[in-house]
This record gives structure tokens, C-alpha cells and sequence, in this order.
């Protein structure tokens, strides 16, 4: 089914497609939150204004946009969406759900719901599992699942991305990993544990006959936990598509897992830090003469709450937007601004920041940005630094060391590994030992990192 999804262009940009490809539908994407009131009476208008304009129920796929609230749907959502489907089907209009440039139906969508309830279900029965440990065996699950990329000539690239891709498929890069890790641990519905999914840029050096960068992005996830029984508290870095061995499938290390934020340009060895591709990048984007050269791209972390991929060029942000519903966005960003201490840290900044540039004593800096951020916290300069909400949390994340991974280890693998030959003692060993090589390899000699230290 090709699909043309609704823009700006309107019905029109639409029909011009649709002139060069007959096949073509348009695809309106819908609020979720449709599906807990009125959904058909919505529709029904929607397929009203469509005739006007010509077209046909044939022309016409509707689907419930999930790409920002990766939570799956309720039983309740479920059972409308069925009620949904069958009704437009008597006119010959296709309803389902969107998620990462794909269309899904029911069934698809159903049998996803299953498996990450019923995954999620499997892994909190072995016993009281802490928030780490409901982290860790849930990461060992993801990272155990083999990476496949999707055939691009014969599949959608939604297939290895989507959470229902994955879950009907074998197939996964990525995204997948990372949306995967994130759809179980908000199943868990745990406060102390909190998941989101991180893009950043990356620019990679091909080496071969004819030298090339190529610059893409790639999807990780940034963790919030708080574990009183391991003492481990704040903001992570996991990355269960690296720590997936590729040269021994359904096998997996611990290499990325819980890293210091501090480390996340640190640990990927094949991005250029010494060529001069200012002016690939430049043309990459279209920038002209006015905007400030390109010194280097960063990795940067998905925290200047853009909608997609966001790449820091040397202060000034380039962002690869995509088509959104914005009433659904979860991400790190909404996160932060729930807390308090996120917020008075923000205050605190902007008001020293004030002061040093000689805008008014403290305490009338620290009034009128006490102020402006109980009225919109985001009109606070601050609130637009990478470098500031990096150091918040930096500030707000414990140190880790091998002990509480080791220990936490103990507990998980023997549940995770329940079917394995070996004995307990012997797999932790194999896992912390291709965990640390690893690590030893990627990791340049200033990172942070515990798995670098430790000897076996």
C-alpha cells in the first residue's frame, strides 16, 4: 500500500502525487486520544471534507499516530480501535496505527501488545526485582535479540524501527533496540525507572579505496533510576544495539550499559575528529554564507526537546523534523520540566549568569527569573543550553562501579539465563569479561567508565 501522508500542501498536494501514482492513498494521522472518545463522529467529518474535494473512500487510510507515546495501547484503546476497523471497513476505509513511517493493522497491532505484556509480565514474576534489577534483565532480553536490517527493496524501513515492526518480524536495527527497551520498562510502570529514546548525530569515516564520511544518526536510550538497595541514582546512558555481539547472534555484553553521560562521545571509535568536512556537512544542508561555520558535530544528546534527531553544529542546532502529533510527545524533556529540582537548578543559572553580566543584584535577578519560570519556564535562556541541562545531570547521577553491576548481575542472570547450560558463576564471568575487553577497545583512556578499570 503507498501511502501519502497529509502536510501543508493539503488534499491538493495530494491529488498532484497522486496524478504520477495511481495507487496512492492519503494518510491522516489521528490523535490517540481519539480512541477513548468519539472517534467515528471525528472521522466522519474528516471524510466529509475529503469529498468535497473528490476523492473516493478508497483514497482515503486513517491511522491513530503512536510515534511519541510508545506506551502500548490499553485494553480499552484496543477494543475501540477493533470497533473502528470493521466499522469503516463496510466503506472500504482502512484504520489502523502509525508508528515510524508504517502502517499497522490490527492484528499487528494487537499481537505487539501481547508480547510486551506479556515480556514485561515474565520478567517481574521471578521475584522482588529492584529497579536496577528490572532494568538489567530487561536490557540482557533486548540485547540478546540479533540484529537484522530490513531488505529496503522489498520492506518498509518502519519494520526494524517500529515497536510493532520488531514484534512482528525478526527483523531490527536501532531504533528498534531502543524503542523495544523503552515499551518494556514503561509497561513496568515503575516511578523509580524511567526510559527514553536518544538520537544523536554521528559522522563516520569509510575508509577503503575511495575515503568517504557519511553522517547519520543513531538511536540509544537515556535511563532515569533510583535504586535504594544498590545506591545507583540518576541519568544513564544504554545502548543495547552496541551491546548486541554481532559475531556471536543472540549473545550479548554489558559494555554500554549504565555509562556516565560525560562518555557518550567517547565511546563510538569510527567518528572523524581529525578531517575537514565543513563544507560536506554545509552542502549536506543547504547552509548559506550567513550562518556560522561548522567546527564539529557532536554527539548531542536528544535534551533541546526537538521532535527528531537533533545535530549540534558548533552552537547552532539543526533539527530533522518530522511529522508530529505534539499532544503526544514523551521525552526526556518532558521529564525534567515535572521536577522541581530541574527548574530551581534552571532559576539558579540563569540568575548567575544574570548577575555576572550585570543585569541587577542577586536577588532581583533571582525574583524576576523566579517569576518568568512559575509563568513559562522555557523563556528562561538556560533552558536552550545543551551544556547547562548536561551539567544538571551530570550533578544528579551517582557513581557507579563494578560491585552494584556485579551484584545486580548475580540476581539477573540466573533468572534471564533460566534454560543455559552453564553454571551461574562461570556466565557472569563470560559476560563481565567480553563486557570489559570490549570496553577497553572502544573507550578512549580519559573515560569514566568502571569497565575499564576493572581487571578479571
Amino acid at each position: 500500500m503507498k501511502l501519502y501522508l497529509l502536510n501543508n500542501k493539503g488534499v491538493s498536494g495530494y491529488l498532484d502525487k497522486k496524478a504520477e501514482v495511481k495507487q496512492l492513498k492519503l494518510l491522516t494521522l489521528l490523535s490517540r486520544d481519539l480512541l477513548n472518545g468519539n472517534a467515528q463522529k471525528h472521522i466522519n467529518k474528516i471524510i466529509a471534507t475529503y469529498k468535497q474535494s473528490g476523492l473516493t473512500n478508497s483514497n482515503m487510510v486513517f491511522a491513530f499516530n503512536n510515534d511519541f507515546n510508545k506506551a502500548v495501547f490499553t485494553n480499552e484503546e484496543l477494543k475501540s480501535l477493533k470497533s473502528l476497523i470493521e466499522h469503516f471497513q463496510k466503506y472500504n476505509i482502512k484504520v489502523g496505527v502509525y508508528s515510524e513511517k508504517g502502517f499497522y493493522d490490527y492484528n499487528q497491532v494487537e499481537n505487539t501488545c501481547n508480547i510486551i505484556k506479556d515480556e514485561t509480565t515474565e520478567i517481574l514474576s521471578y521475584r522482588h526485582y529492584s529497579p536496577l534489577e528490572k532494568l538489567m534483565h530487561a536490557y540482557c532480553k533486548v540485547a540478546s535479540r540479533e540484529y537484522i536490517e530490513e531488505d529496503e527493496k522489498r520492506e518498509n524501513r518502519s519494520i526494524s524501527r517500529s515497536i510493532y515492526g520488531i514484534t512482528n518480524s525478526d527483523k531490527i536495527v536501532c531504533k528498534g533496540y531502543a524503542f523495544y527497551l523503552q515499551a518494556l520498562l514503561t509497561q513496568m510502570k515503575d516511578d523509580n525507572l524511567k526510559c527514553f529514546v536518544n538520537s544523536f548525530g554521528m559522522i563516520t569515516h569509510i575508509r577503503g579505496p575511495k575515503d568517504k564520511i557519511e553522517l547519520s544518526s543513531h538511536a540509544t536510550n537515556i535511563v532515569y533510576i533510583d535504586d535504594k538497595k544498590y545506591g545507583v541514582k540518576g541519568f544513564f546512558h544504554v545502548d543495547p544495539t552496541w551491546d548486541f555481539s554481532r559475531g556471536k547472534p543472540k549473545t550479548y555484553r554489558l559494555a554500554y550499559f549504565l555509562l556516565n553521560l560525560a562518555d557518550i562521545n567517547k565511546v563510538y571509535p569510527d567518528s572523524v575528529r581529525d578531517l575537514d568536512y565543513t563544507e560536506i556537512i554545509e552542502k549536506r544542508f543547504g547552509l548559506d554564507d550567513d550562518e556560522p561555520k561548522i567546527e564539529w558535530l557532536d554527539f548531542c544528546m536528544n535534551t533541546n526537546w526537538t521532535l527528531s534527531c537533533s545535530l549540534s553544529l558548533d552552537g547552532t542546532k539543526l533539527k530533522l523534523q518530522d511529522h508530529v502529533d505534539k499532544m503526544h510527545q514523551e521525552n526526556l524533556g518532558d521529564y525534567l520540566l515535572s521536577r522541581q529540582d530541574f527548574i530551581d537548578f534552571l532559576v539558579l543559572e540563569q540568575t548567575a549568569r544574570d548577575c555576572k553580566n550585570g543585569k541587577g543584584s542577586f536577588d532581583e535577578c533571582l525574583n524576576k527569573n523566579y517569576e518568568l519560570a512559575q509563568k513559562d519556564v522555557k523563556k528562561l535562556n538556560v533552558f536552550k543550553s545543551k551544556k547547562v541541562i548536561s551539567q544538571y545531570l551530570y550533578e544528579h547521577t551517582s557513581k557507579v562501579d563494578m560491585k552494584e553491576i556485579v551484584d545486580c548481575l548475580a540476581v539477573v542472570v540466573k533468572d534471564f539465563e533460566k534454560g543455559s547450560k552453564d553454571d551461574k558463576s562461570k556466565r557472569m564471568y563470560e559476560i563481565l569479561k567480553e563486557s570489559i575487553s570490549y570496553s577497553e577497545y572502544v573507550f578512549e583512556k580519559d573515560a569514566t567508565s568502571d569497565f575499564v578499570k576493572a581487571e578479571m
